[in-house]
């Protein structure tokens, strides 16, 4: 009995130690992980600023403290910290994300699928009330035209964009303005010239943009039965509008204008064109193109007065059109 008794005593007397032990060692971790958190702090206390940081920093933080035998381990955390960054999980950046519907998740995913379909499907979404989604609709349209050209239903795509030019919002009709150029048809050509005396500028520009292309030698060719046309319009027609647009009160517009003459070496007002140049700095490079097509020598006789002018900023702009003149 008393063998027994012994025996029982030493086992509890085991389990007692190891539990003891095993007591010890947790609060051993738990101050050296409080040892960890308050370093640096007076008191004991964490710092205020410590308390500020986020999970990611202030884990960071902690990896920067530890041993130099845990570093290799540190790097690791910081790998898959880098990682979630990247892949922005995290609730706060997918509160930021802005959200769409998923008709227009869904025009935006037609506009990468070049096919006859994609176009049928995306002229069905044309009649959607909402402009925002037309905007998305025209826009996937317009990049399928600008992949592929020749796609069939494309043709059909002029008349809604036609319309919705004249009767849209800015934003959509600034939209209609870009498709109609990337449609590249000559019936679109009477439309974008009334767009030429939009409210806004930049359907102002893309209106000349457009225009620029409708009458490229790549453009669809002219057909009595485009109800939208009135009547064909010849490519001189259509560069003495352009012309007109010099007289803009947006440089922009001007730029636009200025690219789309030198494009086709349409020079209609030279003097124009050079007192552009010569007044605006940034419309000097721009001027100096439609210059440059009457011919290098046509263009010295011209600049070269300016050299000697009482204006030391018509000096430098004129410098600035030679050196584009012969570059």
């Amino acid at each position: 009995t008393q063998s027994r008794s012994s025996a029982a005593s030493d086992v509890y007397k085991r389990q007692v130690y190891k539990s003891t032990l095993d007591a010890i060692q947790q609060n051993n971790v738990r101050q050296a992980l409080g040892d960890i958190e308050t370093s640096g702090s007076p008191g004991g206390k964490v710092s205020p600023e410590k308390e500020e940081l986020s999970g990611d920093e202030r884990l960071r933080s902690l990896m920067g403290e530890l041993p130099d035998d845990m570093q290799p381990f540190s790097h690791v955390v910081d790998q898959h910290l880098q990682t979630g960054d990247s892949l922005k999980f995290s609730r706060k950046k997918n509160a930021k994300t802005p959200q769409f519907s998923n008709r227009v998740l869904a025009a935006r995913a037609l506009g990468k699928t070049p096919s006859e379909d994609a176009v049928i499907l995306l002229r069905s979404l044309l009649i959607e009330p909402d402009s925002e989604r037309q905007v998305e609709v025209v826009t996937s349209l317009g990049r399928i035209a600008k992949a592929n050209p020749d796609l069939g239903g494309l043709a059909e795509c002029h008349g809604p964009f036609s319309t919705l030019l004249l009767a849209g919002t800015p934003l959509l009709r600034n939209a209609c303005a870009i498709g109609l150029g990337e449609l590249r048809h000559q019936a679109a050509i009477p439309v974008l010239r009334s767009a030429l005396l939009d409210d806004e500028s930049n359907v102002r520009i893309a209106a000349i943009e457009a225009l620029a292309e409708c009458i490229s030698s790549e453009a669809h060719p002219f057909s009595r039965r485009d109800h939208v046309v009135l009547e064909e319009c010849q490519p001189q027609k259509v560069l003495a509008d352009i012309c007109k647009m010099l007289s803009d009160n947006e440089p922009g517009v001007v730029a636009a204008a200025l690219n789309a003459l030198a494009r086709y070496q349409h020079v209609a007002s030279l003097m124009q064109v050079v007192n552009i140049g010569i007044q605006y700095a940034d419309l000097a490079k721009a001027a100096a193109k439609v210059v440059r097509t009457i011919g290098s020598k046509q263009a010295d006789e011209v600049l070269i007065p300016f050299l000697v002018s009482d204006s030391g900023k018509q000096r430098a702009l004129a410098m600035t059109m030679i050196g584009e003149i012969y570059t």
